[in-house]
């Protein structure tokens, strides 16, 4: 499985594709991410790929199939829509909705299962995202 993640040193930046073997592996860099130095990785097999991006504590999950883009959305936030919540992501703060931050039980979820089966848990939340023509 391909994975590529991301490095800031400095002012610097720079990515990093390696083939991964084990889920253990997978996981370690999910739990390294802080946002700051660490902020992202891209898991990519078979024409399908796992995006997850975070803070250490806070995680946005996105999964894309061809042309086929979900995200992640958590259960707990489902009747709080218009409830926004900043994270720091590359630097940079961003503002998201608080159905798409995730913990990283989420993300290692996630990823566990893509790892496995190249495909997204569909016990989990998933919402399709439409493409604007």
């Amino acid at each position: 499985m391909k994975l590529t993640f991301d490095r800031w040193e400095r002012n610097t930046y720079d990515t990093k594709v390696i083939d991964e073997k084990k889920f253990h592996d997978i996981e370690n860099y999910i739990i390294r991410l802080d946002g700051m130095e660490f902020t992202e990785i891209l898991l990519e097999e078979d024409n399908t790929s796992l995006y997850i991006c975070g803070n250490g504590e806070q995680y946005i999950i996105s999964f894309n199939a061809g042309k086929s883009n979900f995200d992640l959305e958590n259960d707990e936030n489902r009747h709080t829509s218009t409830k926004k919540i900043e994270l720091m992501i590359r630097k940079e703060l961003n503002t998201y909705s608080a159905r798409k931050v995730l913990a990283i039980e989420d993300a290692l979820k996630a990823a566990e299962y893509y790892f496995e089966f190249k495909d997204k848990d569909t016990s989990l939340r998933w919402k399709e995202i439409k493409s604007k023509k």
